[in-house]
């Protein structure tokens, strides 16, 4: 947790794949927060300038009206930067109706409830989808922490898929492909695959608690 705290880069509060400060990304980015999520959980003391950091990385890499649209290094919006900045925001204490969440949501769902406006397509998975177990786990966390109508409809959606394309037979059986990121290999695959099928089972709603 110390060699996370001090790689932090204290400029715009992101991470890299270095132990020393420097540029940051949202994926690493992501990575760290959650580690230090469950170091706070259990016990032990954060610096609150680290996570106040935390909030500027957020702001640098969000785009959209509400700025919750996050990219990898800028505000180009990916999906699975979209769900990961999304999960982050609820460690820092983002509640549902946060404007930045709903953004998020809509962008990764599409919108179930126009509330008068035009419906927004949204970047659901599919079963023509290739598979993508980063971006799905991602949004499978934050999602369930969302706890709308848009969690229910990916949930519906994506677990189907996720079920569906598990290897059933011969010597990987039980196993998952690695998709878009091949270099994961079956075992990094099958790992975020049953972590996103095991949410409702590791994790209350952060908000009702």
């Amino acid at each position: 947790i110390q060699t996370i705290v001090k790689s932090q880069s204290p400029q715009h509060g992101g991470w890299r794949y270095t132990s020393q400060p420097r540029d940051g990304d949202t994926s690493v980015f992501g990575w760290q927060m959650m580690a230090l999520h469950c170091a706070q959980v259990a016990g032990l003391d954060i610096p609150e300038k680290t996570m106040e950091r935390a909030k500027l990385w957020l702001d640098k890499v969000g785009g959209g009206e509400h700025k919750g649209l996050y990219g990898y290094t800028g505000p180009s919006p990916q999906d699975a930067m979209v769900a990961e900045g999304m999960f982050v925001q609820q460690l820092l204490g983002a509640t549902p109706s946060d404007p930045r969440q709903i953004e998020s949501a809509e962008y990764l769902v599409g919108d179930t409830n126009l509330r008068g406006r035009r419906k927004k397509k949204g970047n659901l998975p599919n079963a023509k989808s290739q598979t993508n177990m980063y971006y799905w786990y991602y949004g499978f966390l934050s999602l369930y922490q969302h706890q709308s109508p848009l969690w229910k409809k990916w949930n519906l959606t994506v677990r189907e898929i996720l079920v569906d394309r598990q290897v059933k037979e011969g010597p990987d059986a039980g196993t998952w492909p690695p998709g878009k990121w091949k270099e994961s290999g079956n075992l990094v695959a099958t790992a975020m695959g049953a972590l996103s099928l095991e949410v409702y089972y590791r994790y209350l709603p952060m908000y009702k608690i």
